[in-house]
């Protein structure tokens, strides 16, 4: 008996909360500014990003991260790389907007010790570019995933509209 007593109780909240809370708040993702806090899985990268939104349809973003890969038996210090790209938002829904994201990535890398580590030599090229998506929520808050396709490294983001 508790236990459709608490399920009746949380349906009724559930049903409840939604509306009071789009009632006291004014939704607003057309903001121009994004900042997010990114990470890159691939090498414990963490770094900035930047979106302005240009007009309703198109924007920019940078990105910068810094890493260091580590390996079985060796490591490589100090993987920088740099992003510049552009956005499409996609039409805007209720309570979220979507965007797609291509760019460019520009990478260096520090010190590599241990030499006959078997590494696919795609990941040294300097240059190479990133497919992404992200969302836009009415909250203030957005998350972006991007991948990069020479490299197959992902980058996650969460950050604040503005």
């Amino acid at each position: 008996m508790k236990k459709y007593v608490l399920i009746a109780v949380l349906v009724i909240i559930s049903m409840i909360v939604p509306v009071t809370v789009t009632a006291q708040y004014k939704p607003d993702i057309t903001a121009h500014n994004s900042i997010y806090a990114t990470l890159e899985p691939t090498d414990l990268g963490l770094g900035l990003r930047w979106d302005y939104r240009i007009n309703t349809k198109f924007g920019l973003y940078g990105n910068v991260m810094r890493g260091n890969y580590y390996f079985g038996t060796g490591y490589l210090k100090n993987h920088w790389k740099y992003s510049l790209g552009s956005l499409y938002y996609l039409p805007r829904e209720e309570w979220y907007s979507q965007f797609l994201s291509i760019g460019i990535n520009y990478s260096t890398y520090g010190e590599l010790l241990d030499e006959y580590l078997e590494i696919d030599h795609r990941v040294f090229k300097p240059v190479s570019f990133d497919l992404g998506w992200g969302v836009m929520f009415d909250r203030g808050f957005s998350v972006s995933l991007s991948w990069d396709v020479l490299k197959h490294e992902s980058v996650i983001g969460l950050g604040w509209n503005f």
